[in-house]
């Protein structure tokens, strides 16, 4: 009797622990209508440089249905590109039999961006024939450039090899004056806006300083980007 209530007992905390135990995340390598809908975020929200190609590595979520949906829409939850990795809304359906959940995305991204054609030393003036554009992979945090012109005259703060993609920091610091013209750069979502900016201080690469449009005299932040270009912040 003992043992046939043992064997109730055993039974009965199997199953509970059995339920309590979250089903398996979903999971779909390849899902070509959420993959577009993954692209059409991304550069809507305008998370990634110009010309950048997206591939979904994977993506997960516990509600299979929206990762085989037919026309899926994705909703970005941070404001900027923060790792390879993330969670976004994704909703299905029509009205009536709509669909929303949560999908976590892993994605591989790659753009067009400045590599060294040959190896160049530390302190050294960038020339012509040292950089080009070529296609490299991305990091989130990565800080790259999208044109040769940024960086002819610019010096490296430290060796590097030939292929290396260029990042702002290792670049020696250079400063600009106040009074100066650069082109200013706005990106809405997919478009670019540019335009000419008086810099209002003194500013060094990388330094985010107040600035006038000429245009119009508006008065804008914007982040120094090379001697002849600034990203105007939002």
């Amino acid at each position: 009797m003992i043992r046939a209530r043992r064997h109730v007992l055993g039974v009965g905390l199997s199953l509970t622990l059995l339920l309590a135990v979250p089903p398996p995340v979903a999971q779909a390598v390849q899902s070509t209508p959420l993959a577009t809908a993954l692209d059409n975020a991304l550069k809507g929200a305008g998370w990634l440089p110009p010309g950048a190609n997206v591939q979904m590595v994977r993506a997960r979520s516990r509600d299979t249905g929206l990762l085989t949906a037919r026309s899926p829409s994705v909703e970005l939850k941070n404001r900027r590109w923060s790792g390879a990795t993330f969670t976004a809304r994704v909703t299905a359906g029509r009205r009536g039999n709509r669909q929303t959940g949560w999908v976590r995305f892993t994605i591989k991204v790659t753009a067009p961006v400045v590599v060294l054609r040959r190896d160049v030393d530390r302190n050294r003036a960038l020339r012509p024939g040292d950089v080009a554009i070529a296609s490299r992979v991305l990091r989130p945090h990565d800080r790259t450039f999208e044109r040769v012109s940024d960086l002819l005259g610019r010096r490296l703060k430290q060796p590097l090899r030939k292929g290396q993609t260029l990042l702002h920091r290792w670049l020696a610091a250079e400063r600009l004056s106040r009074g100066d013209v650069v082109g200013g750069i706005l990106q809405r979502g997919a478009m670019t806006v540019r335009f000419s900016l008086e810099l209002l201080q003194q500013a060094r690469m990388g330094q985010t300083v107040r600035a006038r449009v000429v245009s119009t005299g508006k008065v804008v932040r914007a982040r120094i980007l090379s001697k002849t270009s600034a990203e105007v912040m939002q």
